[in-house]
């Protein structure tokens, strides 16, 4: 009896990957509904010439910080800020040398969207209207 082997084109992978992408793209959009009940959500904007990533944490607690994002990419903190003031705001180069820090933001609440504008050196809370 021969055996008959039969080749398995690499095409499949195109479809894989397009579900995989949508499956993420999903669970982000969950992920920031969450963050709406539990947590706060801070983006950047206007960085700085040169600017290509940031990260934030909280300067008290350097434990409690967000991965290295990229500068259209949202920090979705799961917890409640409980009020905090001790936030720290990082923007690196593409060879990820710090370019800039801004601390003692806040405070922050529970619920809340911020966002870090470096041009003004401020942060604020989106209203209602500017989240949608």
């Amino acid at each position: 009896m021969q055996e008959r082997t039969r080749e398995v084109s690499p095409l499949w992978v195109i479809p894989a990957a397009i579900a995989l992408g949508v499956a993420a793209g999903f669970g982000w959009l969950v992920a920031l509904s969450e963050a709406g009940l539990r947590g706060f959500l801070l983006g950047i904007m206007n960085p700085p010439p040169g600017a290509h990533v940031w990260s934030a944490q909280f300067f008290d607690e350097p434990t409690i910080s967000s991965p290295v994002l990229y500068l259209d990419e949202w920090w979705s903190h799961p917890g409640d800020p409980q009020g905090r003031t001790d936030l720290m705001v990082r923007i690196f180069d593409s060879s990820l040398q710090e370019i800039f820090v801004d601390s003692n933001l806040g405070p922050l609440e529970q619920g809340k969207t911020y966002i870090y504008d470096w041009s003004t050196r401020q942060l604020r809370g989106l209203t209602a209207q500017e989240e949608s």
